[in-house]
């Protein structure tokens, strides 16, 4: 069971919902046109707006205002434009409310059966609810249960619906999902506040008129076939309290990969999760290449970074990890070399080495790497083929195949307080308060006005107070509090509204759904200076398709790719189509949209985003799932460090 979201007020609540799907979300309002009094069985009245008895006949129009009622052992169907949609229970009222073609079914007493599959027309809408609770229906099927009017319910046998706490003031608390299998209950707390309880049912919960229209359905034998007949909870075993991993302190908190993520806990433990967590280096047979729920990797951590996400996305998956340890010994694994003098060939490792001490902090970009020592010098070593690595174009090893590469740290800058790398650009924040860049500036990412790359840093901006680079796009705080962004704005990463002051029509060759190569064209906006994107902010993340930033109150706003942080609202979103047929739309958020409250820490990856929150508690949402609280796993250690490579 879990509880998720609170209003608090001391008034009633009412609980609303609207339609998810299972494979898209956008609309909150569903189709209806006409709807029928199709059929009936025992006493049913009818009565029109002014309360006057309608003569009650099969095929019967419900207009707006009609008010439909059954009694003991009496049920009404009711249809859409000859659609079936739903069936009402014994002793049970229901009232048509209809403004043009908005149309709602009001629950006022009993129960009501839904069952929805057939596409509805596009400026139509169809809601049923209660004084309680508003549901959306679309492509779904369940019953609304009415019968308790203090703590009214929803169960879902196929879809996924979402459900959000709101009392009489109107205060909405964070929306969660029920899908199938599952029933989302409103309550209420001794403190006045209300929220969702979600929790699994079982077969044996199926009212029988429900049954008897879900055994005459096809289509929904699957989902049945699935539930328990009785839920019955496990009963979870007892974890010393200390032993908990509790989230939280941004100064430690982490990063999110491509499809992955790697967390610090507030005891210094490093947690990793989803695909490749120990990169290619690791033989296959030996290592988990997927996993849900988080796996202790390490102890005695005090920061951590990963491969930073690449524009070749998953179909380019080398993955990386460093962590820098309490005695500040810098480790290092996976597809990177580790700065001893080899190149990646020679020495990237499937278990951590030591590359240096008095190590500070650590950013990993693809391929290549930034570490700040005790004494504030900032060191690189790695590919460098857009002067990334920022010393001017030195390096060691020249592969011969187009790419160069430093095999050990060199110092490249002093006085450096902050750093963080993206694909081929990176940045640091001096001691000063100054921000430096280098690197690829193909999209105008490093903030100076041009697209020439620079294999020095040059200096951007004063008064910053953090930074964040992405693989085409920067996002920097200043100490007032203002958050300003540049470089790539193609999915609105950006938070502008997708403006830009430059744009070009980029070519790429990919495959269409024949499997023949084919080239495309589409057009890439991107921003060649800084630009103020929000106010009062304590922290941002860049991804590769999205960015997300936590405010001062602990809100946490979010752009770009939908798919992110879905959790929040949908509406004002862009729809951008790429080139490539794939039959959906991509659907962009180009301004920042609130997602949640009562966070402390964001790190966003490729397709993914992890966010801690104020309570301790951990949080993912993106690819796998929206707004997903995530639970510990098994401690798993790696093998034992060693200083040899």
């Amino acid at each position: 069971m879990r509880v998720r979201g609170s209003a608090r007020r001391l008034l009633a609540a009412a609980l609303a919902m609207c339609v998810v799907g299972c494979a898209a979300c956008g609309q909150s309002g569903l189709k209806a046109a006409t709807m029928f009094l199709t059929k009936f069985l025992g006493t049913v009245a009818i009565t029109d707006g002014d309360g006057k008895t309608v003569p009650v006949s099969q095929g019967q129009g419900l207009y707006g205002g009609y008010q439909l009622a059954t009694e003991d052992a009496s049920y009404a169907w009711v249809d859409l434009d000859m659609v079936k949609l739903a069936k009402m229970d014994e002793d049970s009222e229901a009232r048509i409310q209809k403004n043009e073609k908005e149309l709602e079914i009001i629950v006022l007493s009993g129960s009501f059966f839904f069952h929805v599959t057939e596409p509805l027309e596009a400026d139509e809408t169809l809601n049923i609810r209660t004084s309680d609770m508003i549901v959306g229906i679309r492509g779904t099927c369940g019953w609304v249960d009415a019968k308790d009017p203090s703590q009214p319910r929803v169960y879902i046998l196929e879809g996924t619906v979402e459900c959000a706490a709101k009392d009489w003031e109107g205060n909405v608390s964070v929306p969660v999902f029920v899908t199938q299998g599952e029933a989302g209950i409103l309550t209420r707390e001794e403190d006045g506040s209300v929220g969702v309880t979600v929790t699994p049912f079982g077969s044996s919960e199926i009212p029988e008129y429900v049954l008897e229209e879900v055994t005459q359905a096809p289509e929904l034998q699957e989902p049945m076939s699935q539930l328990p007949e009785v839920y019955e909870p496990e009963t979870p075993a007892e974890t010393p309290e200390e032993e908990i991993p509790r989230y939280g302190s941004a100064s430690t908190f982490a990063a999110s990969g491509i499809y992955s993520g790697s967390v610090v806990d507030d005891s210094g433990r490093l947690w990793k999760w989803g695909y490749d967590m120990w990169g290619n280096n690791v033989p296959f047979e030996t290592r988990p290449q997927y996993s849900e729920t988080p796996i202790q990797v390490m102890e005695n951590v005090s920061s951590v970074s990963v491969t930073a996400p690449r524009s070749g996305g998953a179909d380019v998956p080398n993955m990386a990890t460093a962590v820098v340890q309490t005695d500040g010994s810098l480790w290092v694994w996976g597809d990177i070399s580790v700065g001893d003098g080899r190149n990646y060939f020679e020495s990237a490792s499937g278990t951590p080495v030591k590359v240096m001490d008095d190590a500070a902090a650590v950013s990993l970009g693809t391929d290549y790497a930034a570490v700040i020592k005790t004494d504030n010098s900032l060191w690189t070593w790695g590919t460098d083929g857009s002067g990334q690595l920022g010393n001017g174009g030195q390096a060691d090893y020249d592969s011969g195949w187009g790419w160069r590469e430093q095999t050990v740290p060199l110092k490249i800058m002093d006085d450096v307080a902050a750093v963080s790398t993206g694909e081929s650009t990176a940045a640091a924040i001096k001691t000063d308060g100054t921000l430096w860049m280098w690197g690829s500036n193909a999209y105008g990412q490093l903030g100076i006005g041009s697209t020439e790359d620079s294999n020095v840093p040059v200096k951007v901006m004063d008064d910053v107070a953090a930074v964040s680079v992405s693989n085409r796009s920067v996002a920097a705080i200043k100490t007032d509090g203002t958050l300003w962004m540049w470089g790539s704005n193609n999915y609105g990463q950006l938070g502008n509204g997708r403006q830009a002051n430059e744009s070009f029509a980029e070519e790429y060759y990919d495959y269409d759904l024949s499997g023949n190569e084919t080239l495309y064209y589409t057009d890439h906006p991107y921003q060649t200076l800084p630009v103020q994107i929000m106010e009062d902010v304590t922290a941002v993340s860049a991804g590769n398709s999205g960015t997300a930033a936590v405010k001062a109150d602990g809100s946490l706003w979010a752009w770009g790719d939908n798919n992110l942080l879905s959790g929040g609202d949908t509406t004002a979103v862009c729809v951008w189509t790429d080139d490539r047929d794939y039959g959906d739309d991509l659907v962009i958020q180009t301004v920042p949209l609130k997602v949640t409250e009562g966070v402390a820490a964001v790190a966003v990856g490729q397709g993914s985003a992890t966010f801690a929150k104020t309570d301790g508690s951990l949080w993912t949402a993106g690819e796998g799932g929206n707004l997903e609280p995530l639970m510990t796993g098994t401690t798993v250690l790696l093998p034992a460090l060693s200083e040899e490579s």
